[in-house]
């Protein structure tokens, strides 16, 4: 087989002058440098290429450190500020009162201003992951809805929701979708003066789900329509009063956007405003390939280089092509490959710039790279390397050195797949172990603060466990916990989170749920686990504690332990039964 060769000619000496071109002659006044030359000049291009994307990137940084220190402190100033209003520090005057309803609001408006920030952060850094599943988008616009009827109600406002009754699915992050109404919905009711209306409504249309905020507020000013998503706009713009300007509707369009989908926005002719989304029923991201085949995506801006790759690979692998690394970028993306072979020096983004960017995205960070270049120096190779690539493979290559590159490359991906899922798993049940499950904590008490919706915990253990082992073996105890297991991830919503605390123990995350919804829940899953066991022929119960996150007190250890205490507490009461924390004292307004 030929060898693959698509960078410049070692030399340009015996280039004939004049040099004809579509007919005109053109006298080379200087001589051309040679390759050392151009490969030096690339190389010094490249490199300073680096250094300004790092200091745009430590500029990022800084902000995001800022806002994640001013979170804490001003969360405290909000919950103390609470605290004044409900009459905990005694009565207020009216004009005193109306001072701290004022400084509640600016405080709110700070903390969403901190929140945006660190999200807007996350997703140009491509750090916001998906965790798609197939969601009833119903249930979720009735979650939402209901869990925001009290502050319309406060408002003097109407919130109203028009959903079929027959589930419509689509493979979403329900969290995210949930999240995006929420922002929107939150927004039309500061904007619409009472007594008014704020709808929501779902419907299909082809092959996807649309999702319609309506509002009888006073409408978008027709010049701020075209810019009304992006996020220096709106940072600048306070024309709007009240509307909580800040970062929320870019995060909500990228969120829609990583989905496959559109957000669009509209005057009503009746008056007030509609935010419409359009998320896709199935998933139709642009890398297609045969489910037999792995894909590998080759970016390669020489057409005939590229041709030639391709016809090789294509042996083995479904090939997608990019011409530049932007294009490559966008690929990835959309649809991860097994595999991805980036060109060194390539247009708009070169295959170092676009190697960082796949490692900074959490979609593409542990797709194996592999670079391709005539540059075969150390140093080059080197860099390449520290910056996340799996391998370097220098031109001209032969076909069989190409496919044992890639071949090596995915198994190199296997195993660190496997690993990462041991690690992130418990191996008996399944369910995320307790590592996972800290990282979802924080995420969704972020979340629950961030829009003041509730959050509870249900701390689950196993009654009498250790007596079932010594009657009949720790394999029955093992059965026990998988069929606890089992009956837990039969309860949860789309949205819920489980893991496996340790032991017989395990915790489950209820967000937009309080604590009565919670215990509700909680006693489902204690009849269950009770008739899972008569079906297995094990004598089995459990014992549940419950909590929900104080508003106030926005804190995991808190939430933690308020959950613990009332598990053992119902452990204390007999077993086999549901205990629940005090609740909050209140739940204040949304920010």
């Amino acid at each position: 087989m030929q060898p693959l060769r698509g960078d410049p000619p070692d030399s340009f000496a015996e280039m004939p002058a004049p040099v004809t071109l579509n007919n005109f002659a053109v006298e080379l006044e200087t001589p051309m440098p040679g390759t050392a030359e151009m490969d030096a000049r690339n190389l010094e291009l490249l490199e300073a290429n680096r250094r300004l994307r790092e200091l745009c990137h430590r500029k990022d940084d800084a902000m995001a450190v800022c806002a994640h220190d001013l979170r804490s402190p001003l969360n405290v100033v909000l919950g103390h500020v609470r605290l004044l209003l409900r009459g905990s520090r005694g009565p207020l005057a009216p004009s005193q009162r109306q001072s701290v309803e004022a400084i509640e609001r600016q405080v709110g408006r700070m903390v969403e201003l901190v929140e945006d920030l660190l999200d807007l952060r996350a997703l140009s850094l491509g750090r916001m992951e998906l965790d798609r599943r197939p969601e009833d988008l119903g249930a979720l616009c009735r979650e939402v809805a209901g869990s925001l009827a009290v502050l319309a109600s406060a408002r003097g406002l109407s919130l109203e929701h028009g959903v079929p009754d027959e589930p419509i699915l689509a493979s979403v992050d329900g969290s995210k979708i949930q999240e995006v109404l929420t922002n929107l919905i939150t927004n039309a009711l500061r904007i619409t003066p009472a007594p008014g209306q704020v709808r929501l409504s779902l419907r299909t249309a082809g092959e996807e789900a649309v999702l319609e905020v309506q509002d009888s507020g006073p409408g978008i000013p027709a010049e701020e329509l075209p810019q009304l998503f992006d996020p220096a706009f709106r940072r600048r713009s306070d024309r709007r009063a009240g509307s909580g300007d800040g970062l929320g509707l870019p995060i909500c369009r990228e969120i829609v956007e990583l989905h496959g989908g559109r957000i669009d926005v509209a005057n009503r002719p009746e008056g007030g405003a509609a935010f419409v989304v359009h998320l896709p029923l199935r998933d139709r991201a642009p890398l297609e390939a045969p489910q037999s085949r792995p894909t590998v995506l080759l970016a390669e801006d020489d057409p005939d280089a590229r041709a030639l790759e391709a016809d090789v690979l294509g042996e083995r692998y479904a090939v997608v092509e990019a011409e530049d690394g932007d294009a490559a970028l966008r690929l990835a993306r959309a649809k991860p490959p097994d595999v991805i072979l980036l060109d060194l020096f390539m247009p708009r983004l070169d295959g170092f710039a676009a190697l960082e960017e796949l490692r900074r995205d959490p979609r593409t960070a542990d797709v194996p790279v592999i670079l391709l270049s005539a540059q075969g120096d150390d140093l080059t190779k080197v860099r390449g390397l520290d910056l996340g690539a799996a391998d370097y493979l220098v031109k001209p290559f032969s076909g069989p050195e190409l496919l044992a590159r890639v071949a090596k490359a995915r198994e190199q991906r296997r195993q660190q797949d496997h690993f990462r899922t041991m690690a992130q798993s418990d191996a008996l049940t399944g369910l995320p172990n307790f590592r996972a499950f800290r990282a979802r904590l924080e995420e969704e008490i972020r979340r629950a603060a961030r829009y003041a919706t509730p959050l509870s915990m249900v701390m689950i253990d196993l009654d009498d466990l250790k007596a079932l082992n010594d009657a009949r073996g720790h394999a029955a105890g093992n059965q026990a916990i998988v069929t606890l297991a089992a009956a837990i991830r039969q309860e949860l919503r789309g949205t819920d989170f489980a893991a496996r605390y340790g032991g017989d123990e395990f915790v489950v995350l209820l967000p937009h749920t309080d604590a009565a919804q919670a215990e509700r829940f909680s006693e489902r899953l204690r009849v269950e686990v009770v008739r899972a066991g008569e079906r297995a022929a094990l004598p089995l119960g459990i014992s549940l504690g419950v909590a929900q996150l104080d508003p106030e007190r926005i804190d995991a250890k808190a939430l933690l332990e308020a959950a613990d205490a009332a598990l053992y507490r119902a452990k204390r009461g007999g077993r086999n039964r549901v205990a629940v924390a005090a609740p909050p004292r209140s739940t204040p307004p949304s920010i």
